[in-house]
């Protein structure tokens, strides 16, 4: 509601607003889910376990049926711990059934998170940079966003009942999965997933090099899942693949070459961000909106074929990309967000089309090759003004 309002007021938005406005709704659903997951009591998942269990043993008849989802035990709280625990800083919810913060100043090596813990929160661990070793209990179940980034960590062994978790859980630490977890599958090359038809690809190693190969069977990556895989060279998807989260590549610093699945309809934000060595990316032809910061600081970036029924180019999306010749922009498109090609160095000449309603504040700052670009007569030139246009750069106003 607050966003709608904004479109009856005449008014310029930094692109900073709406990526911290981003960063503020993800941290309030993951939130959400947390708190959700905790909501239900103890007694009232062993009353349903038992309920199942009975229904089951009542029947008949044996009929075939895919495997049931694990049971999971209850495990009481250490309220012991807890209780130490607090008296030194740490941070726990409510209902003591997650770890919230644990400080950075303390000076231990090593931390045994309390039994009966089941998740821990975004960055709960962040920057504790004495810690190199933290041994999580059977309990826990899920791991926020930047739980382990920037700690003094190198490896960290994952329960057997964790389900869940963010690509940038771990930072740069070697994960292993408990061989014992029925919820998850580490495969041969360290990577782990969902267990079931159709996977989730949760984990890829920091280490692996060469060509990665996506699985069949998974069909979703989710957000930051290739986080830093800094060595890899091509990552080979298949059409298969149904949804692709925000920043799936983000900082994938050797990738070069990417084709995108058929059927996509949007390129999420942050997707490429900071793949400095990528260079050509097959965009479908079903793609109507490329996402804020999709291509951020892909420096190598020297030719995008944008698909013909393109409708919106976020703020940010091809920020940086300093290699960028030229670039042909859909007679379908309707926006283009603020600071959208900052920085195109290479950019000699654009055209805009009719169908182009917004233009973003700052679109064209630094693109100091631009020499020549064409606007509809609906720009006015105080309009055009704002886009951060070269003094040099011709300027044309096509007539009506």
């Amino acid at each position: 509601k607050e966003i709608n309002r904004f479109s009856e007021i005449s008014i310029n938005l930094p692109i900073t607003f709406f990526t911290e406005l981003k960063q503020i709704i993800h941290k309030a659903i993951w939130n959400h889910k947390r708190q959700n997951c905790q909501s239900n009591s103890e007694e009232e998942e062993l009353e349903a376990q038992e309920t199942q269990e009975a229904q089951v043993s009542a029947s008949p008849v044996q009929v075939a049926t895919a495997p049931a989802a694990p049971v999971v035990p209850v495990f009481p709280l250490d309220m012991e711990k807890i209780s130490a625990d607090k008296k030194r800083g740490i941070v726990f919810s409510a209902n003591n059934r997650s770890l919230l913060r644990y400080p950075t100043g303390l000076p231990d090596k090593s931390y045994t998170v309390p039994d009966g813990i089941t998740s821990l929160d975004q960055n709960a661990f962040f920057a504790a940079q004495h810690l190199t070793e933290v041994t999580l209990p059977k309990s826990l179940r899920y791991i926020g966003p930047g739980a382990f980034s920037s700690t003094g960590m190198s490896k960290i062994l994952l329960p057997e009942n964790i389900r869940g978790f963010s690509g940038t859980s771990f930072g740069l630490l070697e994960v292993t999965l408990s061989p014992d977890n029925k919820f998850l599958i580490q495969h041969k090359d360290g990577s782990i997933t969902t267990n079931g038809k159709e996977k989730t690809l949760l984990y890829v190693p920091k280490t692996l090099q060469g060509t990665y190969i996506v699985p069949e069977d998974v069909t979703t990556l989710p957000h930051a899942a290739f986080y830093y895989c800094k060595n890899l060279k091509s990552i080979k998807l298949h059409n298969g693949i149904k949804s692709i989260g925000p920043s799936v590549f983000n900082s994938c610093a050797s990738l070069r070459v990417m084709q995108l699945p058929a059927g996509m309809t949007s390129i999420p934000g942050s997707l490429f961000l900071h793949c400095s060595s990528l260079k050509y990316v097959t965009i479908p032809d079903t793609v109507k909106v490329i996402g804020d910061l999709a291509f951020f600081g892909c420096h190598q970036l020297d030719d995008v074929q944008l698909p013909a029924g393109l409708t919106r180019i976020g703020g940010q999306a091809f920020q940086g990309c300093a290699s960028l010749r030229k670039i042909k922009l859909p007679d379908s498109l309707i926006l283009i967000g603020g600071q959208a090609f900052d920085s195109c160095s290479s950019l000699k000449e654009i055209v805009i089309p009719d169908s182009v309603e917004s233009i973003g504040h700052g679109a064209f700052s630094g693109c100091t090759s631009l020499k020549s670009i064409s606007f509809p007569a609906h720009f006015s030139r105080d309009y055009i003004r704002k886009l951060g246009l070269p003094s040099d750069c011709k300027i044309k106003r096509r007539p009506k």
